[in-house]
């Protein structure tokens, strides 16, 4: 049962006033629990004589009063006083129950040490934080002028759809391309060969020469029945400027190109109506092997690599530079707290242990127990 009183030890005073003329009467008095007696200064009294016995009050406050404020938390274990005993100095008044209290100091012992466990730890972690290098979290950023670089590059080293030399030779055919056997009639309008296998579109075109899928798709059959354009296309031989070299015919005494006899083949026969199915007009053939045509592109390539790079790419872990330093500020101030903590914990762990030697409380004064 825990109990909240106050024991009040009372210590009696005597006073005794005189004057030469008057007398001075004193009085004693309980108010507000402590020892008072009314009086006035000897010193203002000696007027002299007036012919009328005067008398006078003041008040005398006993500082030799003891007050114990029971500790409400704490469970009281015996009284060995009651009200109107007489007690010593050093004499025992109560005794609290010490057993709950060494509890109590181990809990608060164990908090301390929780407290300084983990300041230690926030201490470690601060170490820890400078020896991080501050890593980069935003993404790697395409380099523009690089890619410009190489744009400008692809520019320089496009293939125009006939040679720079000579413009009869073509690098590429598209359905646009005019073959080299058209002639000219008398309106100048351009009067195409007959497209068969007597008359076929003749090209004449540089090595590895390709054709775009439109080219397909304009030599097919135009209706359903039709029959497609006969092509010839021919490696074109070239002389040390870069023009075509020709030959005269014996029969007609015309010029015509010389096929050349370095590439092999050098010729090569397309039938319209042969092809299946339409061709994708943004794909590539090489006219020679049927394959495919992939152009190289240093910017296309560039971006590819670029893109591969992101697809793989993660946020690097560990802290940005701005990452670290808010990182260190909130662990000092976690080490601020926890020092105030640990300070207010260590204060009460005194203040118990002072109060837990033996339980006893004892009379500070001569006097009697009023309370």
């Amino acid at each position: 049962m825990k109990i909240k009183k106050v024991i009040a030890v009372i210590a009696g005073i005597a006073v005794a006033l005189s004057a030469a003329v008057g007398g001075v009467y004193g009085y004693k008095s309980y108010q507000d629990k402590k020892l008072v007696a009314e009086v006035q200064p000897v010193s203002s009294l000696n007027w002299g004589y007036w012919g009328d016995t005067e008398t006078s009050y003041g008040t005398v406050t006993n500082d030799s009063s003891q007050e114990i404020y029971l500790d409400d938390s704490r469970m009281i274990k015996e009284v060995y006083v009651e009200k109107g005993d007489e007690v010593q100095k050093g004499d025992p008044l109560l005794a609290y129950d010490t057993a709950e209290l060494q509890i109590e100091i181990e809990r608060k012992k164990l908090d301390i040490s929780t407290i300084e466990n983990n300041i230690e730890r926030q201490k470690y972690k601060y170490e820890m934080l400078k020896t991080q290098t501050p890593v980069k979290k935003d993404p790697p950023k395409l380099n523009e002028e690089q890619l410009a670089w190489y744009q400008h590059m692809d520019e320089e080293n496009r293939l125009t759809e006939t040679d720079k030399n000579d413009g009869r030779i073509y690098n590429y055919l598209t359905a646009a391309s005019i073959p080299y056997n058209v002639t000219t009639n008398a309106a100048g309008e351009l009067v195409y060969p007959a497209g068969t296998a007597e008359e076929p579109y003749i090209y004449y075109v540089n090595q590895n020469a390709y054709a775009y899928g439109g080219f397909f798709n304009a030599i097919r059959p135009t209706a359903e029945g039709g029959s497609g354009k006969h092509v010839r296309v021919i490696v074109c031989k070239k002389d040390a400027d870069g023009k075509m070299v020709l030959d005269t015919d014996e029969a007609t005494g015309r010029q015509t190109p010389v096929a050349d006899d370095t590439v092999s083949p050098n010729t090569v026969e397309l039938n319209g109506s042969d092809f299946p199915a339409d061709y994708d007009e943004s794909r590539m053939w090489y006219l020679f092997s049927g394959k495919e045509y992939i152009p190289t592109s240093l910017a296309d390539e560039y971006m590819q690599a670029y893109e591969d790079f992101m697809a793989d790419w993660e946020v690097p872990k560990g802290y940005t530079s701005e990452e670290l330093y808010q990182e260190a500020a909130d662990i000092e101030e976690k080490l601020k707290t926890l020092d105030i903590q640990r300070r207010q914990e260590q204060l009460a762990l005194e203040s118990m242990e002072k109060s837990a030697t033996d339980g006893v409380v004892y009379a500070e004064v001569d006097g009697v127990v009023k309370t």
